[in-house]
């Protein structure tokens, strides 16, 4: 495939961004179709992920660095497909590819990937109509654009799935504007003027449709050879992908073996469901063979447990154990046709792999409802542990329908949210203020559980904290309101006529930083009171179950023995205690103090946050007042 990361970067520093990146030539010739694009000369940055930067190696808060690695973005992905644009807005020829893939259902009349360009080990998602995109799709599926807010819409999600998801999400690398608009036939009643194009940067992935059929695919005009040739390379593309699969003979960290894959995806869902988060509905499309989710397009951070439908041909939200079993009944398939019948008849494949993600989910499920209100893992089910499954199931028999983020129609009024009711007990002089039926056996099974402890500790009141913070709304990433804030912003930089990437990821950075509720690293015994968050930086004010003391817990992007907090370089030697873990291209420790107000005011405290400080402070039960700085 035509790429240029050669000429901007040492090999050892090719190896470090190809980190567990597929090279989807390595499994079959006939995954990949070739297509030309043409130059945009008005293309710029528009957003760089520097977390995943620092975390591959690349330092590009130095600016020759960035400017560096803007130069490869904008010369390897700064390319459309002609679609009418002015011919001044192009200049010369490259060549791109698109990856065949197909549908559980077999039903897309696409052959693959219709808006994305491939150059080596890294995509182009929005570079225009592919010779994949089929003869009868509809109008919104088939113009192979991207909106500059979509591209940022799913920066924002990515960033918050693959912090907080159990098995990540593939990340955006950069969002380029492409600098020419476009007339979404999506956007009609939304937004009546043309949208600005952006192209999203994110590394390839194996799919699970990569190993099923596309049998529906007819090339169209700008297409690939139709019929008889084109279903050839689509029968020799699955083979070619089952039994890499099922002969572990995929490329190295790009893919875990069926059984895993399945437990993973299961896990992934139950996390989904319980804290409310979905992509859109878990597809063979759009997760990769590590179970990483990916096309965050129809993002949602959802209000409550409600049964939310998304898409037409879609289950919707807490119903995504159905489509998993769809996809399993489907691979099972293929995995028998084109694994040459080695394996068992198809029935006995799904039956596997079926109860693989069944039981997995059912653990999974539990767990996340324990860590609601702060149970660590391998704790013993607690007997409020059956309400709440009750609860979730009472919920989703109401039925809601979104679009662009809202709900639609005459919706019958939601039942009332077991976060409101959480956050009205933590809001009295007492949580055993009375509340909904449906939710006092909650209450009561943990007034039980803990009863006899240290009125010191308070685990009670500890859990309930836990479980303000979990169960409470996420309006930095409500669908709606993020679409309209970040078409402000595109407006407002777009008119502005000056670089953009400064002013863009201030933005993103903070609507991430406000999203997130969870951090993997952090220990079970430190119950959240309050979080200052920027990004992937975070100080987040805690108390000690344990022994009742107040503790700071810091946490950042490490690149070597650097550390990089809110948007600057910190020595562990002369800042940060010598007890600060690494893991995973992150940092953290944990400090303890005498109050969180004394060190936040102190010297103490590292120069960072009282320079820049960005943000808010969020409280989930903060009875000290921060000074602000």
């Amino acid at each position: 495939m035509t790429a240029v990361i050669g000429e901007f970067f040492r090999s050892h520093e090719i190896a470090m961004l190809h980190r567990g990146i597929a090279d989807l030539a390595q499994v079959s010739t006939s995954l990949l179709v070739p297509f030309t694009a043409r130059r945009l000369m008005a293309a710029q940055v528009a957003w760089l992920n520097v977390r995943w930067f620092l975390q591959h190696g690349l330092d590009v808060t130095d600016a020759t660095e960035r400017e560096r690695v803007e130069r490869w973005l904008l010369a390897e992905f700064g390319y459309v497909v002609v679609d009418g644009a002015a011919p001044g807005a192009m200049g010369g020829s490259k060549i791109f590819h698109s990856d065949r893939y197909g549908s559980t259902e077999g039903t897309t009349p696409h052959g693959g990937g219709g808006r994305s360009g491939i150059a080596g080990r890294f995509s182009a998602k929005g570079i225009g109509p592919t010779p994949l995109v089929g003869v009868g799709a509809m109008p919104g599926h088939a113009h192979g654009c991207a909106t500059l807010e979509e591209c940022l819409r799913e920066a924002v999600y990515s960033e918050v799935a693959g912090a907080e998801f159990p098995w990540g999400a593939v990340p955006v690398i950069a969002v380029l504007d492409a600098g020419i608009s476009f007339m979404d036939p999506d956007a009609q009643g939304l937004r009546s003027r043309q949208a600005r194009r952006g192209l999203l940067i994110r590394p390839c992935v194996l799919r699970p449709a990569h190993a099923e059929r596309a049998p529906l695919f007819r090339a169209g005009a700008s297409g690939t050879p139709s019929g008889r040739t084109s279903q050839q390379h689509d029968v020799a593309r699955t083979r070619a992908m089952v039994r890499a699969w099922l002969g572990d003979s995929l490329p190295g960290g790009c893919a875990v073996a069926p059984d895993v894959w399945i437990i993973r995806m299961a896990q992934q869902i139950a996390y989904a469901q319980v804290h409310r988060l979905t992509n859109g509905g878990v597809f063979s499309s759009n997760v990769s063979l590590t179970a990483e989710l990916l096309d965050f397009g129809n993002g949602h951070a959802l209000p409550d447990w409600s049964y939310a439908k998304m898409l037409d041909h879609a289950a919707g939200f807490g119903a995504e154990m159905v489509t998993l079993r769809a996809v399993a009944r489907s691979l099972a398939f293929y995995f028998w046709k084109y694994g040459d019948h080695v394996a068992p008849r198809p029935e006995a494949i799904e039956h596997r792999l079926f109860s693989l993600a069944e039981a997995a989910y059912r653990q999974a499920f539990e767990q996340e409802c324990m860590s609601l209100f702060g149970m660590k893992e391998g704790s013993p089910a607690p007997p409020w542990l059956p309400h709440l499954r009750q609860y979730f199931a009472h919920q989703q028999r109401r039925r809601v329908r979104y679009q662009y983020g809202r709900p639609t129609g005459e919706e019958v009024p939601p039942d009332p949210w077991l976060g409101d009711d959480v956050a009205s007990r933590l809001a009295s002089s007492s949580p055993s203020l009375p509340a909904d039926v449906r939710t006092e056996p909650i209450h009561a099974s943990l007034k039980e559980m803990h009863a006899g402890t240290p009125a010191s500790v308070d685990p009670l009141r500890a859990a309930y904290v836990t479980a303000s913070r979990r169960l409470s709304q996420r309006p930095a990433l409500d669908r709606g309101e993020l679409i309209a804030r970040l078409n402000r912003l595109v407006d407002e930089v777009t008119e502005a006529a000056a670089p953009m990437a400064s002013r863009i990821e201030t933005t993103v950075d903070g609507l991430i930083g406000r999203s997130r509720t969870h951090w993997r690293h952090l220990p079970a015994s430190l119950v959240v009171l309050a979080k200052k968050a920027w990004g992937h930086s975070c100080i987040l004010f805690c108390r000690d179950m344990q022994d009742g003391t107040d503790v700071v817990w810091l946490s950042g992007v490490a690149l070597g023995e650097r550390l990089h907090w809110f948007g600057t370089w910190m020595s562990s030697d002369t800042e940060l205690p010598h007890s600060t873990r690494r893991a995973d291209g992150e940092w953290s420790v944990a400090i303890r103090v005498s109050s969180h107000a004394s060190w936040y005011a102190s010297v103490a405290a590292p120069a960072a946050v009282m320079r820049l400080a960005p943000g808010q402070i969020d409280s989930y039960d903060f009875v000290e007042k921060l000074p602000t700085h």
